[in-house]
């Protein structure tokens, strides 16, 4: 019984005693789940329109796709994980031998064979098996997730919601 009238004694600390402010405090968590079940499919959206992958299918879409092959491999160890190094040879569209440098990541190896894409221009080739460094998504979908948290912000002030101290 003492910890039910702890609970409710902090709650009532936190939120006072006033019916209204507690019709107040409802409204701004309705206003962040809500706009929580907006953000999160345009999260997922974004981050699929910016993602490898989608690169990777739209030059498939074009055909623009060129086999390699795996010639070598180093690892690289450090204390918590390891990484790969890897080296491919292609034939480029003009019939020359080049050769694809990568990364790979624990717990992702090379294969024997991977597929290299591009776009429009074939000297700017990339896979989408390989890790990319990918911190300019951070910058797109930071605010998504940020903004169901502005909202119920912007809420508490329209509805002028005392702060607790």
């Amino acid at each position: 019984m003492d910890d039910i009238n702890e609970i409710k004694d902090g709650l009532i600390e936190l939120f006072t005693d006033d019916p209204i402010n507690w019709v107040k405090w409802i409204a701004v968590f309705t206003v962040l789940i809500a706009t929580h079940f907006i953000s999160v499919p345009l999260f997922n959206k974004v981050y699929y329109l910016l993602s490898w992958d989608r690169k990777g299918e739209k030059a498939k879409e074009k055909g623009n796709v060129i086999e390699a092959t795996l010639i070598d491999v180093w690892k690289e160890v450090t204390e918590s994980s390891w990484y790969y190094h890897a080296t491919y040879e292609y034939i480029d569209l003009k019939g020359k031998k080049k050769k694809y440098y990568c990364f790979f990541i624990d717990p992702n190896t090379p294969s024997k064979k991977m597929e290299l894409y591009y776009l429009d221009n074939p000297k700017k080739l990339f896979s989408v098996d390989e890790y990319h460094y990918e911190n300019h998504k951070g910058i797109i979908l930071i605010p998504i997730w940020v903004f169901p948290w502005v909202l119920a912000v912007i809420t508490m002030m329209l509805l002028q919601i005392p702060i607790p101290q």
